[in-house]
């Protein structure tokens, strides 16, 4: 059930490869997130990757000025969950080009105001902290204050204090 995908916890959603070792994998997948239209707050979900961007990012998206990236609606949306509908309309229409709106995205440039989706930017975050470690590793082993070795189960491991003298 997607109800239930959606409680889903940031822990629960990170699982080891395979025990006794750090191997992990995480998965990312939309989710709730708050989306005002005028007055009005709602807690909504896009199905797509464009939803979710629409959905974050809708004063942006519905900005003349940002028309080029496929998502500005013809007539201003009275609601976020007006917003949803329409945006998911748009976007499972023949005529939506998924490529341009990357495309209109990344060509926009990252100072243009426009939010990562949430659910992009959480698996992002938690990469980044795997990817960190791992960069902490090579540069102890480049200083000589670490060496890898192979374990017993055939992991490779860091052994802290190699190459260092008293």
């Amino acid at each position: 059930m997607v109800a239930e995908l959606w409680e889903v916890t940031a822990e629960q959603k990170t699982l080891s490869l395979a025990e006794g070792t750090s191997a992990e994998v995480r998965v990312a997948y939309q989710t709730k997130v708050l989306v005002t239209v005028g007055a009005t707050t709602s807690q909504l979900c896009g199905r797509t990757l464009e939803e979710a961007f629409g959905l974050e990012n809708s004063d942006w998206c519905q900005a003349e000025a940002n028309r080029a990236v496929g998502l500005k609606l013809k007539r201003a949306p009275n609601s976020p969950e007006e917003l949803a509908e329409k945006l998911h309309e748009r976007v499972i229409g023949k005529n939506f080009d998924k490529t341009r709106f990357a495309l209109e995205v990344l060509a926009s440039g990252p100072l243009n105001c426009w939010k990562v989706p949430t659910y992009i930017a959480e698996g992002l975050a938690w990469l980044e902290t795997k990817v960190a470690h791992e960069i902490e590793a090579d540069a102890a082993i480049a200083n000589e204050v670490a060496t890898i070795e192979p374990t017993a189960a055939g992991v490779v491991a860091v052994i802290a204090g190699a190459g260092q003298t008293t």
